[in-house]
């Protein structure tokens, strides 16, 4: 059995539930609390948001975090206080490093389908930095049965920068199919968007997460068509 450090399964996660809008929190977050789950190293937030038709979230403030929005399906209207506005959608991921302060909104580009996403927080090494902003859209095709890597401190191998030494990988990974990551930091995470994989005899379904510690080798084997994260921090 692997040596779990946290697992958060997903009907553990914290719910919020309003009009037009439904998140699952995998940390504390908003109304959820809960003071032993905080965050794994310097991750702080993962939410999957599901929008309904011309549902968001209006203008609000955001300072000193790394605020990445890895797109499922659907797309997402953008607009901030810096001048940005941008339609995010299926296989592309935002950055906005919030740095000294920044106001966004953001809301569904349909009138008449849901938007799915992850919001994804890190902490930065650095406070009070610039604010800056980043979009890319990536090949789907990349990720199959394959890790590829979508964001980086170094913005190497064509992944979009984050000012936090944390590389973030995607994969979508056939039913019976192998990957072997080696990691290079102290922690990791494992985030399951859909599906489900077995790591040494663990197996993690939709909306599950994992936090490992002092793990240099990750071997993962997909029990179905699997989708899912992995941080290396």
């Amino acid at each position: 059995m692997v040596a779990t450090q946290k697992l958060i399964k997903s009907q553990d996660r914290g719910l919020s539930n309003y009009p037009g809008l439904v998140s699952y929190h995998s940390f504390s977050f908003a109304g959820y609390i809960d003071p032993e789950n905080k965050g794994w190293g310097n991750l702080r937030v993962i939410n999957e948001d599901i929008l309904e038709a011309a549902a968001g979230f209006d203008t609000h403030f955001h300072r000193d975090m790394e605020i990445i929005t890895y797109m499922i399906s659907g797309a997402l209207e953008h607009k901030d206080s810096k001048g940005n506005e941008y339609t995010i959608g299926a296989g592309e991921v935002q950055r906005i490093s919030a740095g000294s302060g920044i106001e966004h909104s953001e809301y569904n580009a349909s009138q008449n389908e849901q938007v799915k996403f992850l919001q994804i927080w890190i902490k930065p090494e650095i406070k009070q930095s610039e604010p800056n902003y980043e979009q890319k859209a990536f090949d789907e095709s990349l990720k199959n049965n394959n890790l590829l890597l979508i964001a980086s401190k170094d913005a190497r191998d064509g992944s979009i920068s984050i000012l936090q030494d944390c590389d973030i990988y995607a994969s979508q990974l056939e039913a019976g199919k192998k990957l072997e990551l080696n990691l290079s930091k102290e922690k990791s995470w494992l985030q399951i968007i859909e599906g489900e994989l077995e790591l040494d005899n663990l197996k993690l379904s939709s909306g599950d997460g994992l936090g490992l510690e002092s793990k240099t080798k990750l071997e993962l084997m997909a029990l179905a068509k699997t989708h899912f994260l992995i941080f290396d921090m």
